[in-house]
């Protein structure tokens, strides 16, 4: 069945949609890399940020939606 895959898509719609509500500047960065498939320096430009800036804001987005995807369970121990 594809139920799980729709499952990952609609959870990461909703996790899109906080982030939007949150930081909408992150959340249109998601969108330009993960769905356009833009560069990072592609991003930068056209978000108007320093490609430093860019990267930073997509290191952090990309804990944010690990966090939000898996609520704490593929975390790793210690």
């Amino acid at each position: 069945m594809v139920q799980p895959f729709s499952d990952d898509l609609l959870a990461l719609d909703e996790a899109l949609t906080r982030l939007t509500v949150y930081d909408p500047i992150r959340a249109e960065l998601v969108k330009l890399r993960f769905f356009a498939g833009l560069t990072m320096p592609e991003v930068a430009q056209a978000l108007g940020l320093s490609l430093a800036t860019a990267e930073r804001h997509w290191t952090f987005v990309r804990t944010w939606l690990f966090a939000e995807l898996t609520d704490g369970e593929a975390r790793p121990s210690r």
